[in-house]
C-alpha cells in the first residue's frame, strides 16, 4: 500500500529570481520549486549548476517532485512469508534473509512492553509489528494462499520518500543538450533492506548519453530515525542506447560494527548529460521513476517501445514513485 503526492514547476520567467543567492543558495533551490529534503543529497557540482542557471536564466531549468509512503508493515510481511528455498533474486543472499527473518521473530518473544521500549515506538505499534510477522509466518506455512493484511498508522507502519527530477536546459543555438539530475530523500528509516532499487530515466527523439552516474548515501540509524551518513556508493548503471538508463543501488550495505543494524540509505543523486549534434525541431519529454523493491521476486523495468514511458513486469515487485516529467525540444 503507498500513497504520492506530485509536484511539478517548471520555470518560464524572464527575469532572475529575486533572492540573496550568494547569501543562501539553499533558499533559492526552495523557491524555484526543489524539495528542501533533497538537497543533502545533491552532489556539489549539481547543486553549483542548478543555483547558477537559476541565477543566470532560470527558464533554463524544470524542477518536478512528488512523495510516495511505503507500508512498512506489509515489507515486514513480506520478508517473514518468503520461503529461502524459493528465492529467484539474483541480488539477494538467502543467508541475509534468514537472518532478517530471525531478528523478527526474535520479536515475538518479547511483550508488547518490552518490544515498544526497544524499538521505541509506541504500545499499539508494537502490538501491530508483532501481527504483521505472525501473518507472514502464516502465510509462508500456507504457500501464500491466506489473506491477512496488517495495517495501522504511526512512526513505523510508513516510511516516506521524496523524489525530485530536475533538468538544465545547456543547449547551444544549433544542437540540444540536458543535465538531468535524479535526487531522492527517505524521511524516515524504512524497513525493507535486502534488496536493490533503481531509479530510470527514459527519454524521446534518440538522443545519445554525454555522461552518466549516481551515488548512494548510507547512514546509521537507531528506532528513533537517522543519524549520520557513513559511506556512499557508485550505482550501477545499465542504458539502453539513444533511450535511457536504470541506475541500481543496495538498499542497505553492511555496518561491520553491528550486523543487525546495517546501513541504509537515506539520500543519493542519478545525473546524466544527453545531446544531439544538431536540432530537428521536434518535442519530447524526460521521464523518470523511483523503484523501491520489497519482494524477492524476479522483475524487468521496460522502457516503453511507443511513446516515452516506463513499466515494470510483475507490478507487484516494487513500490513505485510517480512518474515525473519535463518537455524539451531537440
Amino acid at each position: 500500500m503507498k500513497k504520492f503526492i506530485c509536484f511539478l514547476l517548471v520555470l518560464m520567467m524572464t527575469v532572475p529570481i529575486t533572492v540573496h543567492a550568494e547569501n543562501n543558495k539553499d533558499e533559492l533551490l526552495i523557491e524555484a520549486g526543489f524539495p528542501y529534503e533533497c538537497i543533502e543529497g545533491l552532489d556539489s557540482d549539481s547543486y553549483k549548476e542548478i543555483t547558477t542557471t537559476l541565477m543566470e536564466d532560470p527558464s533554463k531549468v524544470q524542477i518536478t517532485y512528488c512523495t510516495m509512503d511505503v507500508d512498512n508493515l506489509a515489507e515486514i510481511e513480506d520478508i517473514m512469508s518468503i520461503s529461502v528455498n524459493q528465492i529467484v533474486d539474483e541480488d539477494i543472499d538467502p543467508k541475509e534473509v534468514e537472518k532478517l527473518q530471525r531478528l523478527y521473530k526474535s520479536y515475538l518473544d518479547m511483550s508488547d512492553k518490552d518490544l515498544s521500549h526497544y524499538l521505541e515506538v509506541p504500545e499499539e505499534e508494537a502490538r501491530y509489528i508483532k501481527m504483521a510477522i505472525d501473518s507472514g509466518i502464516l502465510k509462508n506455512g500456507n504457500n501464500n494462499k491466506i489473506d491477512n493484511e496488517v495495517v495501522t498508522s504511526g512512526s513505523i507502519s510508513t516510511s516516506n520518500l521524496t523524489y525530485a527530477q530536475s533538468v538544465v536546459n545547456k543547449s547551444t543555438a544549433t544542437a540540444p543538450k540536458y543535465d538531468i539530475t535524479l535526487t531522492y530523500h527517505w524521511s524516515n528509516v524504512f524497513a525493507q533492506s535486502l534488496y536493490n532499487d533503481v531509479i530510470a530515466v527514459t527519454w524521446g527523439g534518440g538522443l545519445n548519453v554525454q555522461s552518466k552516474s549516481g551515488t548512494a548515501h548510507y547512514y546509521s540509524f537507531d528506532n528513533g530515525g537517522w543519524l549520520v551518513r557513513k559511506s556512499s556508493k557508485s550505482m550501477t548503471t545499465n542504458e539502453t542506447v539513444q533511450k535511457g538508463i536504470k541506475y541500481s543501488f543496495k538498499q542497505s550495505i553492511n555496518n561491520e560494527g553491528n550486523l543487525q543494524m546495517p546501513y541504509k540509505s537515506k539520500s543519493g543523486t542519478a545525473k546524466a548529460t544527453i545531446y544531439q549534434t544538431q536540432f530537428q525541431g521536434y518535442a519530447t519529454n524526460i521521464v523518470s521513476k523511483y523503484y523501491h523493491k520489497k519482494t524477492s521476486m524476479a522483475a524487468s523495468i521496460i522502457f516503453n517501445s511507443s511513446g516515452v514511458g516506463i513499466s515494470v513486469s510483475p507490478t507487484t515487485v516494487y513500490d513505485e514513485s510517480p512518474q515525473r516529467s519535463s518537455s524539451i525540444t531537440y
